[in-house]
């Protein structure tokens, strides 16, 4: 995949509901420095792993790498119109360069962690599709292609993890601070966008913000919190049908595609 975005690209991609594109916008913005950390957790410990699990992470590692590059394009762009956002991102590098520096244990587990939230997030945007009506063709299908590999390699950090007999408590624990910093950092770059846009005392802004986080909290957060329980495996899920189809869609017409 080769996404690419024009200069002239309007970073208020879902007209209809712009506040969505600005949430989508806060979330791309961390990629280029969330992908590659847990791409060097799952790398370290995949090589302990047996041959086939290590042949997975080697592709899961490689495809995560692809998301940050092709973010790292969308959010030269979008630092263009909202430069503020350059504070928030170099915050979140410090923080991200933190989890790095932890042990090996604990970044295997927020790797596997960042998975689970990362799938959550794809389950509750299936859910939203009408969110996406009307939105920039492109942009909208580099967000569903990322969404999608999500969904397609769910289990192989949690099975790398697995594969080293982690602590499910430490699991736990990681997966809870990938989640608030996740959170937190996309509010923060979601309230810079709106206050460069002006946007903020809309009252429709924040009446869509709390239905979508009651939303992702009600549906979404039980997934999450029974991804560290004992016996669970990330294939108990049942995935959802429409980013398979999404990516069976483009197998067959890759003409269209970036």
């Amino acid at each position: 995949m080769d996404f690419r975005w024009d200069e002239d690209w309007d970073p208020r991609w879902t007209p209809r509901i712009p506040e969505f594109a600005a949430v989508a916008n806060a979330v791309s913005l961390l990629m280029p420095t969330v992908e590659p950390s847990v791409a060097r957790a799952v790398s370290a410990c995949s090589a302990n792993c047996e041959e086939g699990l290590h042949t997975q992470a080697d592709w899961w590692v490689r495809q995560e790498l692809q998301h940050s590059r092709q973010h790292r394009r969308l959010n030269l762009r979008l630092l263009e119109n909202y430069p503020l956002l350059r504070f928030v991102q170099r915050f979140a590098t410090r923080v991200y360069r933190w989890v790095d520096s932890r042990s090996v244990d604990f970044r295997i587990s927020f790797a596997a962690g960042s998975e689970a939230v990362a799938y959550s997030c794809a389950r509750w945007t299936e859910a939203h599709l009408s969110l996406l009506d009307g939105a920039d063709l492109h942009t909208r299908q580099a967000f569903l292609w990322h969404l999608a590999e999500e969904v397609e390699h769910k289990n192989v950090a949690f099975d790398v993890w697995q594969s080293q007999r982690r602590s499910r408590f430490r699991l736990a624990v990681a997966t809870a601070l990938a989640m608030l910093i996740l959170a937190g950092f996309t509010t923060l770059g979601f309230f810079t966008i709106l206050a460069t846009d002006r946007q903020v005392l809309r009252p429709r802004v924040w009446l869509n913000l709390t239905r979508w986080t009651f939303s992702y909290i009600i549906n979404e957060l039980p997934n999450i919190a029974s991804s560290a329980l004992p016996g669970h495996h990330p294939s108990q899920f049942v995935d959802p049908l429409f980013f398979e189809t999404v990516l069976d869609s483009w197998d067959m017409q890759p003409a269209d595609l970036p």
